[in-house]
């Protein structure tokens, strides 16, 4: 197998590295409710996209709190 002549600098490799930086994450606000909200996603305060209503919100709280009832009532019995 060939293998490289020279060592590759540390600038060189450096420079190559610089393209891979992270950058953050671009929010914007919903037209809705004002909040800050990744692109092409849906809101999770108002559960619109684009002014259209995806997700239930009110069905999703009452799901969290009977769930968050049952494993307070659990850890009560295990008492």
């Amino acid at each position: 197998m060939p293998e490289p002549k020279k060592r590759k600098t540390h600038q060189k490799t450096m420079i190559r590295r610089s393209k891979r930086i992270k950058t953050s994450n671009k929010l914007m606000k919903c037209p809705k409710c004002d909040t800050l909200v990744m692109p092409h996603h849906a809101c999770r305060v108002c559960g619109t996209y684009k002014g259209v209503k995806y997700i239930d919100v009110e069905k999703r709280e009452r799901r969290r709190k009977a769930k968050e009832k049952e494993e307070t009532s659990e850890e009560e019995n295990k008492s």
